[in-house]
């Protein structure tokens, strides 16, 4: 459905991250169709420390625009790091309505590719809700899986080789309802076979909202230490 011109940000280096928010946010944030509901951005060759770190700044940014526009607060519900090396079926990751993800994968020698199902649109299309479709039609059942196929498109600048980000809107809001609606996508990803003595490294964050910037659940501390710690750990691992 998409191509890389529609969701692909190559920057040359972290500070110019300010210059990509616009973009970004609007490939994400979707009110409707005309956007793919995720982005991805390749990187420099970036240590792992800075490059967690630029993915807190993004956010940053990020929450800074979403505040501008809808008065609330975009924050964290969970950081995590960990080894990625399994075969996942199109899914949406367990949240509210309106939540995202920000996945930053490190270079790795592991294969995988990345694909992203528009299942907002194939509900809108059949005049249900998205929660109905995910009830009714639920991708991980391979019963289910087929209806996908017209709303699927690949990741296909998606690059093992690179640092990068991957933002994902992961709402199940309706089209159209009330002054916001943030239309979320399905995401899954292929690892042919693991690869035992490598590492395929996810720095995983979600981004929920919160009334006030008191109310996150990760502190900055939790924050800081998912930057600094090289530790590989499991969800919700820094708190």
């Amino acid at each position: 459905m998409w191509t890389s011109a529609d969701y692909l940000t190559v920057i040359e280096e972290s500070s110019a991250l300010s210059n990509i928010v616009d973009r970004v946010f609007a490939q994400v944030f979707r009110r409707d169709f005309t956007a793919p509901g995720f982005a991805l951005i390749h990187f420099p060759p970036i240590h792992s420390r800075d490059f967690r770190q630029a993915m807190i700044d993004l956010k940053s940014m990020i929450a800074a625009k979403y505040r501008s526009l809808r008065g609330n607060h975009l924050g964290y519900r969970s950081v995590a790091r960990f080894n990625q090396q399994v075969t996942t079926k199109f899914h949406l990751d367990g949240a509210p309505d309106e939540s995202y993800l920000m996945l930053g994968y490190e270079m790795t020698r592991v294969p995988s590719e990345v694909s992203m199902a528009d299942y907002t649109k194939a509900a809108f299309e059949m005049g249900i809700t998205p929660r109905e479709y995910m009830e009714r039609f639920n991708p991980m059942f391979p019963m289910h899986a087929a209806r996908l196929v017209p709303y699927i498109t690949k990741v296909d600048a998606f690059d093992v080789s690179k640092s990068q980000i991957l933002i994902v809107n992961n709402s199940a809001m309706l089209f159209g309802s009330g002054d916001w609606s943030s239309l979320g996508v399905l995401h899954q990803a292929t690892i042919p076979h693991a690869f035992p003595d490598e590492a395929r490294v996810i720095n995983s964050t979600m981004l929920v909202v919160y009334d006030d910037a008191s109310d996150e659940l990760v502190s900055e501390d939790a924050q800081r230490a998912f930057v600094e710690s090289d530790t590989i750990a499991g969800a919700d691992a820094y708190r």
